[in-house]
């Protein structure tokens, strides 16, 4: 499973943008899937808004084709503990609010989405993003605000609560896919991560410096996922991390498995990796990959088709 996205401007305030997630199983028979969204959101967030859509996508699609089937292995472009970590410094609500008022608001406000039978966890694209539920979710920021602060939110504290919404529901994605599938890989080309070594230097690179050239993998380390608990979750899952080769000379990988894991479990996941990689990198998520990429010139259609191609840039007077 893999996702891709792209974005353009429209005027000075908004962008367009479509996201997309791919699937492909390759089993007693081989299936491939796409879904794309496309959308206009303000400018304010709208980096953090789309990678909220991509990974939404990423997780549903993975759900439903664990739903569907029984596959031996779900691979996940990226890392897990990635997922939840970065709530730490890009949820607008959460992480960086800690007053009891805040924290009654979030907690009216997933009261108000389970009340209006609204589920998060439904369908593939993002329902916080629908235009179908907009007026009734806004309705719902609207009276939970109203309810807690006793008026109306401003125009930056109504986009915190949209994105905090639409960031919960990945969450809850991701909760969803981890009850109903233990079997999930998740493989990252890159991190930033210090959690294996606890070193300075990330992981990835001490492995690439120091760790030679040959295939193979370091000594599993045992962590916990856990989201934080104002999503309205309460649930922790074990996950298995290392850094492996799949190919000798190549760049090393993240690896984390769902699970308790033993070297020896590792080596025969590691081992089906590597049979299926092409140059040391797994052949599904290769194919995912090119098949979730959203290219310029593809948006550039788009933005043509919908006429939308002649923005101001507000820079004219500079002759740019």
């Amino acid at each position: 499973m893999d996702g891709g996205s792209a974005r353009g401007p429209i005027n000075q305030g908004q962008v367009i943008f479509v996201a997309s997630s791919a699937l492909f199983e390759r089993g007693d028979v081989m299936r491939k899937a796409r879904k794309y969204q496309v959308g206009v959101l303000e400018d304010l967030a709208h980096s953090e808004r789309i990678s909220n859509c991509r990974e939404i996508m990423e997780l549903k699609m993975a759900l439903r084709a664990v739903e569907l089937s029984s596959p031996e292995f779900v691979l996940l472009d990226g890392s897990l503990e990635a997922l939840i970590k970065r709530d730490n410094w890009v949820t607008p609500f959460g992480a960086r609010y800690r007053e009891q008022s805040v924290r009654r608001f979030l907690d009216k406000l997933l009261s108000g989405i389970s009340e209006a039978g609204i589920k998060l966890t439904e369908d593939f694209a993002p329902v916080t993003l629908n235009p179908e539920y907009g007026k009734v979710i806004d309705a719902i920021v609207e009276d939970s605000y109203r309810s807690e602060f006793g008026e109306s939110p401003r125009r930056d504290e109504f986009m915190r609560a949209r994105v905090f919404l639409e960031r919960c529901e990945m969450i809850h994605s991701l909760h969803e896919l981890l009850s109903k599938s233990r079997n999930l890989v998740a493989i990252a080309k890159r991190s930033s991560s210090h959690t294996y070594f606890e070193s300075e230097i990330p992981d990835i690179e001490v492995v690439r410096r120091f760790f030679g050239t040959m295939e193979g993998f370091l000594r599993p380390k045992e962590i916990e996922l856990n989201s934080p608990s104002y999503y309205g979750i309460d649930a922790r899952y074990p996950l298995t991390l290392t850094y492996a080769r799949l190919e000798r000379g190549a760049n090393p990988l993240r690896v984390e498995v769902v699970g308790h894991h033993d070297e020896g479990s590792l080596a025969r996941i590691m081992g089906s990796l590597a049979c299926s990689s092409i140059r040391g990198y797994p052949y599904h998520l290769r194919i995912v990959h090119e098949m979730a990429k959203v290219k310029w010139r593809e948006m550039v259609y788009l933005m043509r088709n919908l006429r939308v191609i002649d923005w101001v840039t507000g820079r004219e007077f500079l002759g740019e």
